[in-house]
């Protein structure tokens, strides 16, 4: 159902192997990050997919990836950052993505609060596009909250392009106002 876009499976040990040494390699050579972007599941019903390998749910096998690969990061003085769904805060089963499983194993975690991919009334909000604060600010609350406890940065993914409602520099600036209000002085 993804037409050209394939997923790699999180759960192989032969995938997982061959991804933590990718991440090593830059590390090794001088990259000072590796973030790891969609590390989840595809959508879908999970009764109606398949991974080879997998042994727990695909939430902790996403973690315990995770958990794999900063030690191995670290040891080149690298950090390692998972680009996270907006959703995974309030719908962690929906593709993967446990914050609390994942926070203790991420240096950092990078939310795609994008306005534009908030349905209408989600946190409260009318309508999340044309409400970039709101929307921003509240999610961000739901990030920090999941995060509390552990070394885990939340540096979220904040949206400059337009897609139904036109975005320019007063809708940036309101994500950036309201990731503010929650302490968050970084973003993507």
């Amino acid at each position: 159902g993804y037409g050209e876009f394939s997923f790699t499976n999180f759960a192989n040990p032969e995938v997982r192997a061959y991804n933590i040494a990718l991440a090593e390699e830059a590390a090794g050579l001088g990259f000072d990050e590796i973030l790891y972007d969609y590390v989840r599941r595809p959508d879908g019903d999970i009764f109606g997919l398949h991974f080879e390998g997998l042994t727990t749910t695909p939430e902790q096998s996403i973690a315990d990836f995770l958990a794999e690969t900063r030690p191995k990061v670290r040891k080149h003085g690298a950090l390692l950052g998972a680009s996270v769904y907006g959703i995974s805060a309030t719908r962690p089963t929906q593709i993967a993505q446990d914050i609390t499983l994942m926070a203790p194993f991420a240096d950092y975690v990078a939310p795609m609060v994008y306005p534009s991919h908030w349905g209408r009334g989600e946190y409260g909000v009318a309508n999340p596009e044309s409400q970039p604060y709101d929307i921003t600010a509240r999610s961000l609350a739901d990030f920090l909250k999941l995060t509390q406890g552990t070394a885990t940065a939340v540096i979220p993914w904040l949206q400059a392009f337009s897609l139904r409602v036109p975005y320019g520099a007063a809708e940036v600036r309101a994500q950036i106002e309201a990731a503010e209000a929650n302490g968050i002085h970084s973003f993507l």
